[in-house]
């Protein structure tokens, strides 16, 4: 798929392609981002220079791009490999089931159980949000601290 260059995004097209249900300041600003893009005053070319958090703190300079954008942008657009997106609310409920925690984990929390992940986080955080899709057979019920039948069969 490919997409308009940003000249060529209108804000009234920009406002038409929003989703019905999205309130107005939002359609607005995502009719925002192309002339950031287009003025030059946020440039691609530059990004592969760059490291995270330079990425993430010049997207947050435009309105309407959080932290948590900025992040899907590093994952998902420029393939970096050591994301971890700690507010993203697949990853964290993810975390709570696959660590068997009672509540989902506060971002510190998800920040101190990803460092052993560190340089792949990205490649953690697509497995946890894997593991959320992830049904089980009926009457099945998963303890991740707690080996499987056959593993334990195969163990001596």
């Amino acid at each position: 798929m490919s997409f308009p260059l940003p000249k060529r995004c209108s804000r009234s097209v920009m406002m038409r392609c929003a989703p019905p249900a999205s309130p107005p300041e939002g359609r607005f600003r995502s009719a925002t981002s192309p002339p950031v893009f287009a003025s030059g005053e946020l440039s691609v070319e530059h990004f592969h220079a760059w490291d995270d958090e330079e990425i993430i703190a010049h997207l947050c300079g435009v309105r309407g791009i959080g932290r948590w954008t900025a992040e899907m942008y590093l994952i998902f657009h420029l393939g970096r490999p050591d994301v971890l997106p700690v507010n993203d609310i697949g990853i964290n409920r993810a975390i709570m089931r696959n660590y068997g925690l009672d509540a989902m984990p506060k971002p510190a929390a998800v920040k101190a159980l990803g460092e052993p992940w560190r340089p792949w986080a990205t490649v953690a955080c697509w497995y946890l949000w894997r593991s959320e899709d992830t049904q089980l057979p009926a009457g099945t019920e998963w303890d991740p601290g707690k080996a499987s039948p056959a593993r334990q069969a195969e163990a001596p």
